[in-house]
């Protein structure tokens, strides 16, 4: 037996356009006992979030004992049952979060965390991490632009950001699943 990967999808090729802003992110350089702080409130607001079943059961991104895998044969399990006995069609919704972490207002999540019930010190440290948040580019011959105000987007390269960016799609998930149980032209089975 041959087993073997094809060639287009051993190889990769990627040539950034350098005048294209869209071909960049930020990178903030977190001190260290920041981002050990971080991750001691961030393991924290998880567990508490956990324990409450706050995350819509369809998130498997980012969190532990979640396995996108399992997600993924689960749909192909459903697409291979409803063609092989010739059901309804299955509907897939899949979204592209294309730079998902910069397009998130600061905002949002600590709204969205406050109706979560997660305590007033972590939500006022989280918020004040993002209060007053500005930027500024280094450039080649080590000038520095003038400082912008940032309004939108997480910390890249922040333990917090991704447990950030759950909480904030979460009512998308949530939202989702209501529409489509008050659907009446979408059999969508026994929908939680």
């Amino acid at each position: 037996m041959y087993v073997g990967v094809l060639r287009s999808y051993r190889s990769s090729k990627r040539t950034p356009t350098y005048t294209d802003m869209n071909n960049y992110r930020t990178i903030r350089l977190i001190p260290s006992i920041m981002k050990l702080l971080c991750a001691m409130l961030t393991n924290r607001i998880q567990r508490g979030l956990e324990e409450r079943k706050f995350f819509a059961s369809e998130q498997a991104g980012f969190r532990s004992r979640e396995e996108c895998m399992s997600h993924v044969l689960t749909l192909i399990g459903v697409a291979q049952r409803r063609s092989i006995s010739d059901q309804q069609p299955a509907y897939v919704c899949f979204i592209d979060f294309q730079k998902a972490f910069d397009t998130v207002p600061h905002e949002a999540p600590f709204l969205k965390m406050e109706r979560a019930g997660v305590s007033e010190k972590c939500l006022a440290f989280f918020s004040a991490l993002y209060a007053d948040s500005w930027m500024r580019i280094r450039l080649g011959d080590s000038s520095r632009t003038p400082s912008r105000r940032i309004r939108r987007g997480l910390r890249q390269g922040d333990r917090a950001s991704p447990l950030l960016f759950n909480i904030f799609i979460n009512d998308l998930l949530n939202n989702g699943r209501q529409f489509v149980a008050e659907a009446p032209w979408i059999d969508c089975g026994d929908v939680r």
